[in-house]
């Protein structure tokens, strides 16, 4: 038995839809040309990749989160977009000067950014209410599996942490040329996947609680590992994080990959 999603929650994901879409596309795709439409100019165009995954996956999420109406895969999601929203609106406010005042992107960033910490916990909580508690049954994952989403949680959510701490020392040994506010952009991600890790100390919470948002991360993993691997532009190999960073990546891809294989199927 589902849980439909709101009008609220069918609204906000309509709206986040339409902007994403365009600027997910455009970031991904079309990155050197990222100086015609992004809120801030991105020198390297591996860095707008490596922003871009996020909503060019988030399209495919919000898709499929109409498409299942059913609370209990979205709401994991939600949580996720909660803490991603919070920690870009924090680089925003830390980074001001670089954005381009009154670009059509810039007032749809910190729109989203303001607007999402505000809205997004009154939306949850209405959600939550009208859930049915018998609506969270299902099967259960493993007690391995539950640690180990855990444990991954807790070293994202401190790696999301020390990197907008530390973002311009982090710059310095990035593999890439890249700027603090990308970094501190890139936190986000960090912190959605941390947050879909650590979901994971409710322990009633079945498999369908964890799907979507599970998904969305290995399709972020595969998005990141292409967007390494395609542009032309230097990848130091040597640096500290030159190899660290795809194995990130490559876990962010296996972890959801072989959590689908051992559970879609019961």
């Amino acid at each position: 038995m589902r849980s439909p999603l709101s009008l609220e929650y069918r609204v906000l994901a309509l709206g986040i839809l339409a902007a994403i879409i365009p600027l997910g596309s455009l970031l991904y795709f079309f990155p050197t040309q990222n100086a015609i439409y992004w809120a801030w100019v991105i020198p390297d165009p591996r860095s707008a990749m490596l922003i871009g995954s996020i909503y060019l996956m988030g399209i495919l999420y919000f898709a499929l989160a109409l498409r299942t109406n059913d609370w209990v895969q979205a709401r994991n999601g939600t949580g996720a977009l909660l803490i991603f929203s919070i920690t870009l609106l924090l680089a925003s406010i830390v980074h001001y000067e670089p954005f381009r005042p009154y670009h059509p992107t810039t007032l749809i960033w910190l729109t989203i950014y303001y607007a999402g910490p505000l809205f997004l916990p009154i939306i949850y909580v209405r959600q939550e209410a009208a859930m049915p508690a018998a609506n969270t049954q299902g099967t259960p994952i493993a007690a391995a599996w539950r640690r180990w989403l855990i444990g991954r949680g807790a070293l994202y959510l401190t790696l999301t942490l020390l990197g907008f701490i530390f973002a311009e020392r982090l710059a310095s040994i990035w593999p890439w040329m890249i700027q603090p506010l990308e970094l501190r952009t890139f936190t986000g991600q960090l912190a959605a996947v941390g947050w879909l890790g650590i979901s994971a100390l409710n322990g009633g919470l079945p498999w369908r609680a964890h799907r979507l948002g599970l998904m969305l991360n290995g399709l972020i993993g595969l998005a990141q590992l292409v967007a390494i691997f395609v542009n032309s532009t230097p990848y130091n190999w040597l640096s500290p994080l030159g190899i660290i960073l795809p194995l990130i990546f490559l876990e962010w891809l296996l972890t959801p990959l072989l959590m689908v294989l051992a559970y879609e199927k019961r």
